[in-house]
């Protein structure tokens, strides 16, 4: 065994283990003493994807033919060309896979979802039912054909497949250490229903209206930013803590799987939303807020850098300058924690208020003194639609199913209006015509 294989060997390893830079740092070493090895090339972009350098995939496979490539580079272009927001483009590089591997059920996937960043649903449906014929264990795969029938509006089927979100997740397996039987839809007739909080904060605050309709007495996990406002729920018998000891119950649930076991449908079915500003919190941020004329319009530009898809929801502060021309406005910052410096560096007239924020009880009560409230696609948005209270929302170009193609409005929440991505990555179109609304708005407030 030569240097070269044992380096190469070390690589995979280190991939495998995710750690990407460490492995791209001797792939490149080796591609550039044998450019010819294609294997070499392939796991360079493979780590490039990773590390969310898509345009730098896209070099180190272009010397080879596109069409006569074999198909897991293929599929890395694929790759790069949709997290760049070239979705035609990566929907034929993965054709070309399709058509070189038709039996690939990983293949059929990626052109699934290219489909479905499109708007093309049904075709985008049809091929996640490809897929799982040949891979009916898989359970993501599943679960992605469950968002693209809930974006294509089947909730019946769509709701259904979406229960394969729970498989290998921390909510399931707080559940299986919980022990309790699931809930299977019947009526509760006055019984404890344990349920679980899951996946972000804007996920459980959208479904958090399906508690009221209980016929029995739900005791919500929560996680922590959540506890205080999900006590404002009808209906709720107590709230814990995520990571408490679980009370006695008769029977346990994932939140989100109780719009398939009370039958929502279709959009007619969608409960209205139940949450509410705690009264006495109101007041003191209304005392906060005092000084401040009206309107008062509330933002929020970044979400959790955690999440994978943040970078493509987030937008930088800077690029919202055109909002702040719009005179007469009092600005007022949504982010939690830490983001003076982003403010103080741009010389906003932005009010910052991170500080002063404990959790999404004390947002929900700021959120009862604004005008308007402009949001990213985050938990800042779900909030203030939940609460009824008018919504600006920005959304990437490839949205999840709750923002289905083309749409300017949703309903689960009534009083949003969505602001739509042509090309991801390109928020300057929906700032520019924010601005140009805005004075409409305003004087339309009376």
């Amino acid at each position: 065994m030569d240097d070269g294989e044992i380096q190469f060997r070390q690589a995979l390893a280190l991939q495998a283990d995710g750690h990407w830079l460490e492995a791209l740092t001797i792939y490149e070493a080796l591609l550039q003493a044998r450019p010819e090895l294609n294997a070499v090339r392939n796991n360079l972009a493979v780590c490039l994807n990773e590390l969310g350098r898509p345009n730098e995939a896209l070099a180190v496979l272009a010397p080879l033919a596109q069409i006569h490539a074999p198909p897991e580079m293929l599929a890395n272009r694929g790759n790069a060309l949709r997290a760049l927001g070239r979705f035609a483009e990566a929907e034929t590089a993965y054709s070309l896979v399709v058509n070189a591997a038709p039996m690939d059920a990983m293949a059929l996937s990626n052109l699934a979802l290219s489909l479905q960043d499109q708007g093309k649903l049904q075709e985008a449906v049809k091929a996640f039912e490809r897929a799982c014929a040949m891979l009916p264990g898989d359970a993501s795969l599943r679960a992605n054909l469950g968002g693209a029938q809930l974006m294509a509006g089947d909730f019946a089927k769509g709701f259904a497949a979406h229960e394969f979100r729970l498989a290998g997740s921390a909510t399931e397996a707080a559940m299986k250490a919980c022990g309790l039987p699931l809930w299977d839809g019947k009526p509760l007739n006055g019984r404890r229903l344990l349920v679980w909080t899951e996946q972000g904060l804007g996920d459980s605050m959208q479904f958090l209206r399906f508690l009221p309709g209980l016929d029995g007495k739900p005791v919500v996990m929560a996680q922590g930013a959540l506890m205080r406002l999900v006590q404002s729920v009808g209906n709720v018998d107590a709230v814990y803590g995520w990571n408490d000891v679980p009370p006695t119950c008769d029977v346990q649930i994932a939140l989100l799987s109780l719009a398939r076991l009370m039958n929502c449908k279709s959009e007619t079915d969608i409960p209205p939303c139940g949450l509410a500003p705690d009264p006495l919190l109101k007041d003191l941020w209304g005392q906060r807020l005092g000084d401040l004329n009206r309107p008062r319009i509330g933002l929020s530009w970044q979400g959790n850098p955690a999440m994978k898809a943040d970078k493509a929801r987030s937008v930088a502060l800077d690029q919202l300058k055109p909002l702040f021309d719009v005179a007469g406005v009092n600005w007022i910052s949504l982010q939690t924690g830490d983001v003076g410096g982003q403010i103080e560096g741009l010389g906003l007239p932005l009010l910052d208020l991170g500080r002063e924020i404990s959790d999404l009880a004390d947002t929900a009560a700021i959120m009862a003194h604004l005008d308007l409230v402009i949001a990213i696609d985050s938990a800042a948005a779900h909030l203030a639609g939940s609460l009824g209270r008018p919504t600006w929302i920005m959304v990437r170009a490839n949205p999840d199913w709750r923002w289905p193609p083309k749409a300017e409005s949703t309903p689960w929440y009534p009083q949003a209006r969505l602001w739509r991505q042509d090309r991801l990555g390109d928020w300057k179109p929906i700032i520019e015509a924010m601005a140009s609304a805005l004075p409409t708005f305003l004087r339309g407030l009376g």
